[in-house]
């Protein structure tokens, strides 16, 4: 079982964020002392907001009862062994990611006039570097921005920290969605969302509202940058 979820920010209400921080445990509240910035303290409420929405569906639970572990430099976890969640933000958009296996999710928001093809140095092996000078600015855009969020994506599934080094060394071949280990949508023309899993964690899975086809792939780990 795998469910996927986003929402935009400016669709939840005041009561919504309300509930949001009246259902957060004792590490939740910890983690939004310490956040600062009111644009990041929504983002943090509306991920978890949603998340305890859709868990409260799957356990027949009240939100309020549903522990999500925050500790900081560590993943969400759920205090059920069957049950994986994954969390992810952008500026306007929150996003989880439930099943019963291990999984990433991932979302990344357009923001024109980004240096694309600088970032990608960063975090993209040469062959990718490559892909992208052959494309124009929209199409390099685009797949920039699924390749970002797959790699993120994939930090998340293994529990591994921001790492541009290792990111570099992340590829994705196509694949059919039985054999994928990775899946990209297109939530609109600037939102991107991806999601990592194990084989076969993909298949039927519970999608977002998106634009176009679903695209899925294989990660492979290479030594190569």
């Amino acid at each position: 079982m795998l469910l996927i979820d986003a929402v935009p920010l400016a669709s939840l209400s005041g009561e919504d964020m309300a509930q949001a921080e009246a259902w957060l445990g004792e590490e939740e509240r910890n983690r939004l002392s310490s956040i600062s910035r009111p644009r990041r303290r929504t983002q943090f409420l509306a991920a978890r907001w949603l998340a305890r929405k859709r868990l409260s569906m799957l356990m027949n639970e009240h939100p309020g009862t549903i522990t999500i572990g925050s500790q900081p430099g560590s993943p969400p976890s759920l205090s059920v062994d069957h049950l994986f969640l994954s969390l992810s933000h952008s500026p306007d958009w929150a996003a989880c990611a439930i099943a019963t296996h291990p999984v990433g999710v991932d979302i990344e928001q357009y923001a024109q006039g980004r240096a694309i093809r600088a970032m990608a140095q960063w975090v993209c092996n040469e062959q990718q570097q490559a892909l992208l000078d052959t494309l124009n600015d929209e199409a390099a855009e685009r797949c920039f921005r699924a390749w970002w969020t797959i790699k993120e994506s994939w930090l998340k599934f293994h529990a591994a920290g921001f790492d541009p080094a290792l990111m570099a060394k992340i590829a994705v071949l196509p694949s059919t969605a039985d054999l994928a280990t990775t899946l990209s949508l297109s939530l609109n023309t600037s939102t991107t969302l991806s999601v990592c899993s194990v084989p076969g964690g993909l298949v039927d899975a519970t999608l977002p509202c998106h634009d176009g086809d679903e695209q899925y792939g294989l990660w492979q780990l290479s030594e190569e940058r």
